[in-house]
């Protein structure tokens, strides 16, 4: 199926995570979901647990849908770690926006994940180290694939753009988007941001012309 017909799939089917709880572990432990849409459905953080658990495994959902949820650090911890375990993991998208994540909830995620290609953390409680290390750590040990990254109205300043994503877009060559609306980056993150994509594109523009990246 391709991307239309999946987001399809997950507006027109409704799970209610008190009543499925069973049925949802034995689709996700059979592999035959390719979505599962969960949002605010107060999964919470031992929900979060349970989904980890079975993601461990899963080699079938390609995206998840947890917004809204209040699994907080420990639950993001889990579900991050459950995608590393994962070597036959299909996820490509996961939405994490208003969950009351904080820096260690990220402190480790994408570590030796390379499926993830969209990722939604908008609405938590991230700040400059911890966007900085989402970013930076992955891409210098497994090169993260991430496409689209969302980490609109958190609690980042300039400094996650000078030390966090201007050196990781300065070297990246898979992002397509992403998202920093509502946060305090000020004209010195921005500036940050600028100077990171001046770079990269020069790399590129080299790159094609046979000669070394700047």
């Amino acid at each position: 199926p391709n991307e239309e017909d999946l987001l399809e799939e997950a507006s027109r089917v409704k799970w209610n995570w008190k009543m499925d709880k069973n049925k949802i572990h034995r689709e996700l432990a059979m592999d035959n979901l390719l979505v599962l849409k969960l949002s605010n459905q107060r999964v919470m953080v031992e929900g979060a647990f349970v989904i980890a658990e079975i993601l461990s495994k899963n080699a079938s959902l390609r995206y998840l849908f947890l917004d809204t949820n209040f699994i907080g650090r420990q639950g993001a911890q889990a579900i991050f770690a459950s995608l590393d375990a994962n070597k036959k993991s299909a996820l490509t998208f996961l939405d994490l926006k208003w969950n009351d994540i904080d820096d260690q909830g990220v402190a480790h995620a994408l570590m030796e994940n390379k499926t993830l290609l969209n990722l939604n953390l908008a609405g938590n409680q991230i700040g400059d180290a911890g966007a900085a290390r989402l970013v930076l750590v992955p891409n210098r040990t497994t090169g993260s694939q991430l496409e689209i990254l969302d980490m609109s109205n958190n609690l980042l300043t300039s400094a996650a753009c000078i030390d966090g994503f201007g050196p990781w877009l300065a070297c990246n060559n898979t992002c397509k988007r992403l998202n920093l609306a509502t946060n305090k980056i000020g004209d010195l993150g921005a500036a940050a941001l600028a100077d990171a994509l001046v770079l990269n594109w020069s790399k590129v523009y080299d790159d094609s012309e046979g000669a070394t990246p700047l």
